[in-house]
């Protein structure tokens, strides 16, 4: 074939690809049981509230948000993906920004969102429910892995580590066996290709800018071969950084729903005005 000819077949496959996979989606979709998404706000505790407000507050937040000011978002974005990354590690957990800190030692009250999760672990047990648990942060994993141990909630794992060959291995094993309540999983390393319809409820800890990755991890459980409704809850650190991303989710989301082919560059797209107000700590009224 002549390489225009050839070249001028790839942009048509590029065209029309995302028209023939939300085909499929929306063809699937008619098939597959109930799938019921609850956003479960939290506010920050105290200690996290602190943390929160220093980062924000600090020098270096000032001088980067000077910099977009002067420069534009697109210059700053190292330094802007640092203080994301911190802000929305004291959303997880205080201990994790302790460095070379014991991580068994992470007590559930100075994190809002392990306190909810304890709540809904105690529901989804007694409803003999069975759950996906994604989570960013490997290290967060690890809190949350101790604490199910405590809380004698049976859960196997996956993330980076895991070795290829065990994943197959890991996904049977919660598929059939049902006396595990969960399966932690790292977002990046378990949020595409696994098909685990043994569970019926999916926990996103943390969530990705991109929405488009939430939901693929959705998707583990809400495919075909699921027989049961699936509820999927998102833990939200109250008036922090997380709710802001969440809404600006919600907007990608139906924007890309109506145009094809939508940007999906993250922070890359926010105006300085939007950046700006990300670095803010919302008061919650009483």
């Amino acid at each position: 074939m002549p390489k225009h000819l050839w070249a001028g077949e790839t942009r048509l496959k590029d065209r029309i690809n995302p028209f023939i996979l939300r085909r499929l989606k929306e063809n699937v979709a008619q098939f597959l049981p109930k799938k019921i998404v609850i956003s479960q706000k939290v506010e920050l505790t105290s200690r996290q509230a602190t943390l929160y407000k220093n980062v924000i507050e600090s020098t270096q937040c000032k001088q980067m948000l000077d910099e977009v000011e002067k420069n534009g978002v697109k210059r700053a974005q190292p330094q802007i993906l640092a203080a994301f990354t911190k802000l929305r590690t004291i959303c997880n957990h205080p201990l994790l920004t302790v460095k070379d800190a014991v991580l068994s030692n992470a007590e559930v009250e100075h994190s809002g969102k392990l306190g909810l999760l304890q709540e809904l672990m105690e529901e989804v047990v007694e409803g003999e429910h069975r759950t996906l648990l994604f989570c960013q942060s490997t290290q967060m994993l690890d809190i949350i892995q101790h604490w199910f141990a405590r809380w004698s909630i049976r859960c196997l794992r996956l993330d980076g580590s895991t070795p290829p060959a065990s994943r197959a291995e890991l996904v049977d094993e919660f598929n059939n066996n049902h006396e595990h309540h969960a399966f932690l999983i790292s977002t990046k390393a378990g949020g595409t290709g696994l098909n685990l319809t043994g569970a019926d409820t999916v926990i996103f800890y943390d969530h990705d800018w991109n929405p488009a990755n939430d939901n693929q991890a959705q998707d583990r459980a809400h495919r075909i071969g699921q027989t049961k409704p699936v509820t999927v809850y998102r833990l939200i650190s109250q008036g922090t950084i997380e709710e802001k991303i969440l809404e600006r989710q919600v907007v990608k989301q139906t924007l890309a729903d109506q145009i094809v082919g939508a940007d999906e560059e993250g922070f890359k797209e926010l105006t300085k005005e939007e950046l700006i107000s990300l670095f803010t700590l919302d008061e919650l009224d009483d």
